[in-house]
């Protein structure tokens, strides 16, 4: 995987127009548990053109900055991706998390949202 990563890299930056590189950089570092530098190719890669992925790309944000332990700023990417997302099942999912981190929040700082 990290050839495919590197080659994808390189040409990114021969084209660094080219967003949907950078988003398949970020999936496969993602694969590798690579975070931080995914979450990096992740907004470099910000907005993609096709609906869907762009949709997909903010749910990565998302997810990545959870799982960075980066509360609040996942608790607003998933904000973010509700208002992206093309299904009302989409929407559902990312304001539940929003939820949960805003709850999660509050018991860690002793107040209550």
């Amino acid at each position: 995987p990290m050839a495919a990563v590197l080659t994808m890299a390189q040409a990114w930056h021969a084209q660094p127009t080219e967003s949907l590189l950078p988003y398949l950089v970020a999936r496969q570092l993602l694969r590798v548990d690579a975070l931080a530098l995914a979450l990096d190719y992740l907004n470099q890669a910000a907005p993609l053109v096709q609906p869907a992925l762009e949709s997909e790309r903010l749910r990565l944000v998302a997810d990545t900055l959870w799982r960075l332990g980066k509360l609040q700023e996942a608790e607003q990417a998933y904000g973010r991706w509700a208002l992206a997302a093309l299904t009302s099942g989409e929407a559902a999912t990312a304001r539940e998390w929003q939820a949960r981190l805003q709850f999660l929040q509050a018991q860690t700082s002793g107040t209550s949202k």
